[in-house]
């Protein structure tokens, strides 16, 4: 997993390689799915032992508004729902002959577990969730929770002090936050399958589902 920030997306971002944001926001999003069990590791292998697929999700920013963490999310699930792995073909003894990319089979994904991360911000007294740059800059703290299939699979306290009923508040709305938004994306990837029978960029997919603006600002 790998997020740049472009220096255009924000007067905040400076040029250069990614700053301990990016850093995190990268290690958060890869925690959710790798604790999801939203992807079937084993069905990346090959050969046992010998050969198998490595996935690399790239992240590119081109406009930071806030709540960066959830946007990246978002992307990196759209982006593994429209992967397919090229046809390998093999030999008696399991080595690679050849690979048919005309032929490609989607992900092996549990869509029951699909990972999200929910960001909520304290301001006084206050929780605010899915916050703008303006939010963020202003919060006194900031907790994110990763939720895949109701339960929690990440917790990070990236700010600020939380008490123990604001963090039971923060886990309870982050999971009624988690069904709504679950239910937005499955029905966008309802429609994409419908409506395409071919390959779709996550970008045509995230259309259908009305969330573009939170992956471009």
């Amino acid at each position: 997993m790998n997020l740049e920030i472009a220096p255009t997306a924000s007067p905040d971002i400076e040029p250069g390689p990614p700053d301990e944001n990016a850093i995190e926001i990268a290690r958060v999003v890869d925690r959710a799915i790798r604790h999801s069990g939203f992807l079937d590791f084993k069905s990346l292998s090959i050969v046992t032992g010998k050969h198998a697929w490595f996935l690399w999700v790239d992240i590119y920013v081109l406009n930071h508004d806030g709540n960066l963490m959830d946007a990246s999310t978002i992307a990196a699930v759209a982006a593994l729902m429209n992967t397919a792995l090229p046809k390998v073909e093999l030999d008696p003894a399991g080595n690679i002959l050849k690979i048919d990319r005309s032929v490609k089979s989607p992900l092996k994904l549990n869509t029951e577990k699909l990972p999200l991360t929910i960001t909520h911000v304290k301001i006084g007294n206050f929780l605010l969730v899915d916050p703008t740059r303006e939010e963020e800059d202003l919060s006194d703290g900031v907790y994110i929770t990763g939720i895949a299939g109701g339960n929690v699979v990440a917790i990070q306290k990236v700010t600020g002090a939380f008490t123990k009923d604001e963090v039971s508040n923060i886990i309870n709305n982050s999971v009624n936050q988690y069904v709504k938004l679950r239910g937005i994306i499955m029905n966008a990837w309802q429609i994409h399958r419908r409506t395409l029978n071919c390959e779709v960029s996550p970008q045509r997919f995230l259309h259908y589902s009305g969330l573009q603006t939170i992956i471009t600002g």
